[in-house]
């Protein structure tokens, strides 16, 4: 909530350090943040990790720069519980509205999601 409403698109991205296709995606979701953050795109990535250091040292070596959070709360707290979450990495497409317009978006459909909208 934080962030919808502002005019922007967000692509809220659930991953962990520990998922080795979340740590695929990372050059796909890099791209697009490139190519459309200028155009109203946010990317706003949740870690699924318990264990914050290691989130923290995956963002050091991963290099994302877009906003990130960590969601290492359980049951009906979590993020995860409320998007449904039951793998990752789980790319959800909200607008400005705050309506999710596209959900498992992964490798170059991430890209061509986005390309009808911007």
């Amino acid at each position: 909530s934080d962030y919808v409403g502002k005019g922007k698109y967000i692509l809220v991205d659930f991953w962990a350090s520990w998922c080795n296709p979340c740590i695929q995606e990372i050059p796909n979701m890099k791209d697009v943040y490139n190519k459309y953050h200028g155009k109203g795109l946010e990317i706003l990535s949740v870690s699924l990790d318990q264990d914050e250091t290691d989130w923290r040292n995956a963002l050091q070596e991963c290099n994302m720069p877009w906003i990130q959070s960590i969601d290492n709360e359980t049951g009906v707290n979590s993020a995860a519980y409320k998007y449904l979450i039951d793998a990752i990495p789980a790319i959800f497409l909200i607008n400005s509205d705050g309506v999710i317009i596209a959900s498992q978006l992964r490798g170059e459909s991430i890209g061509k999601t986005l390309e009808k909208f911007f």
